[in-house]
């Protein structure tokens, strides 16, 4: 195989910055007028040689930004196979978003600052905001992988986790920093995984993956400057300790409901239990809740460092045996549409609660017959919509419905050395997953558990993912800032279909 790592910022010139830039994230008061530290799209290239003289590459690039719709995604492919001469097919590029609450906005969502009803203002008239920012990503990244393809050198790859729960501690300065924010006695062991790549010829580290899950808001929406959060630093820190020698790509791991600790002191999480979101998050000060922290610079620079080192560790603790010199790469997609609808099942799940009921109902009529058409009316023809929205003929009869359309993402590792073979899997989703569902993913995918790797907000963003359970007995702020409550079961679905589609040879790949 053949591989090769790359960055390139995308980060406004200082001339955009100082006139001011909308951040996403959080509800600011002001734009961005200073940058904290740069923003980057990182990626690896990985040519697959299994059958010799037909080599086909797989592209996984990585976006220090909040999120982007299936269009914006879609444009950076499509600029990259336009100009990058290596032949990409359909599959063979994942981009996916960190998810740092504090680079330039994409959609115009945030193009107003100043709190909930600006941001629904940006959502209903920010349409075409931030075009040309769009284009230039989309031309750095396309240059990127151009010096990616000449850089290409012979390597092998190994991969494992590395389960970090115990020595979150407060030994060494440390206390456990990562909670669920919806169930904070759940406590969720924390998995950093890494994939890494080394020469063939001298065994020296070339670069590595890390995929970790915790949302990336070290820092409070009382940062007003451009940065890419703590997966920025463990980066950082990763080419700090190599002399920049080592390559390094951060994807964010399932983190819907997972939120850093920065000031919030706890010492029973059950206690913690019951506390609600509040959209009141532009207070100067305050107690810390679950969801308002006053995290700043420092902690994101505690926990990118401390995720940065783990990985290192990982990577340069695997052995010859752990590595493989040969890939069979399988990339499959599959687009589907999702029915803006509220679908509650209380019936199916035995749980019913009315003010849940009445509330869920409330938001789904709001968004579907208020929010959705006065956006789609005013955007006219947008370039790069928010989202990818179509409305349709309901299939039983007269009327018309709402689909979302998305989609998912499965590459298909076999990795061979010798006489040893290993299989990996790299799921894409397009949103922000619940831990019910990563849990159930890890346990049906056809790579097993431990080989198995999840980057979320891959290729587009619809929201939180969460099941229906979860939906019928909290609701809460993630259905609130989701585009459907359909979307997790949904995709959840459609991801099993794919599976059983591969395994059954009836899906092409590429």
């Amino acid at each position: 195989m053949l591989v090769a790592f790359d960055k390139v910022s995308i980060t406004p010139d200082q001339q955009t910055v100082e006139k001011g830039v909308a951040m996403a994230g959080f509800y600011r008061k002001h734009k961005a007028r200073e940058v904290l530290d740069p923003v980057y799209a990182r990626a690896v290239l990985v040519v697959d040689d299994y059958l010799d003289d037909i080599q086909k590459p797989l592209l996984l690039i990585s976006l220090d930004l909040l999120k982007a719709p299936l269009l914006v995604f879609n444009y950076i492919k499509e600029r990259i196979q336009k100009e990058v001469d290596i032949g990409f097919g359909a599959g063979q590029i994942l981009v996916a978003c960190t998810h740092t609450h504090h680079a330039p906005d994409l959609t115009g969502e945030y193009y107003w600052p100043g709190g909930l009803f600006k941001t629904i203002k940006g959502i209903l008239f920010g349409a075409n905001r931030n075009d040309r920012y769009i284009i230039w990503i989309a031309m750095q990244i396309a240059k990127m992988v151009k010096r990616m393809v000449e850089n290409l050198q012979p390597a092998k790859m190994a991969w494992g986790k590395l389960d970090i729960t115990d020595e979150m501690t407060e030994k060494d300065g440390f206390r456990p920093f990562v909670l669920n924010r919806r169930h904070p006695s759940d406590r969720e062991p924390q998995e950093l995984g890494v994939i890494s790549f080394a020469s063939t010829s001298n065994d020296d580290l070339i670069g590595l993956i890390m995929n970790y899950g915790c949302h990336p808001i070290a820092m409070s929406f009382n940062n007003e400057k451009i940065s890419a959060d703590f997966p920025g630093r463990a980066c950082m820190h990763v080419e700090h300790e190599t002399g920049n020698k080592v390559g390094v790509v951060y994807f964010t791991g399932p983190s819907g409901d997972l939120n850093p600790i920065t000031t919030l002191e706890v010492d029973d999480f059950s206690e913690l239990e019951g506390q609600e979101a509040t959209l009141a998050n532009n207070k100067e000060e305050g107690e810390s809740t679950i969801y308002v922290q006053y995290g700043t610079e420092e902690h994101a620079d505690m926990i990118g460092a401390y995720i940065g080192s783990k990985a290192l560790e990982l990577a340069r603790g695997f052995s010859s045996d752990h590595y493989y010199t040969s890939l069979e790469i399988r990339s499959y997609m599959k687009t589907f549409p999702i029915p803006v609808k509220d679908e509650q099942h209380e019936k199916e799940i035995g749980i019913y609660n009315r003010v849940n009921w009445l509330s869920n109902k409330l938001v789904v009529f709001i968004k579907k017959w208020l929010i959705l058409p006065i956006a789609m009316a005013a955007a006219q023809e947008p370039n790069f919509p928010g989202l990818t929205i179509k409305k349709v003929p309901l299939s039983h009869g007269e009327g018309m419905k709402y689909n979302a359309y998305t989609v998912n993402h499965y590459i298909d590792v076999i990795a061979r050395s010798g006489g040893r073979k290993a299989r990996l899997g790299i799921i894409g989703v397009p949103g922000e997953l619940f831990m019910d569902i990563k849990h159930r993913f890890l346990e049906k995918s056809p790579a097993g558990s431990s080989n198995t790797f999840i980057f979320q907000i891959a290729n587009d963003w619809l929201g939180y993912l969460f099941p229906v359970k979860e939906y019928v007995t909290k609701a809460g702020y993630e259905p609130f800032a989701s585009t459907t409550p359909t979307a997790g079961p949904y995709v959840e679905r459609k991801m099993y279909r794919l599976w059983k589609e591969i395994e059954a040879g009836i899906i092409p790949h590429s």
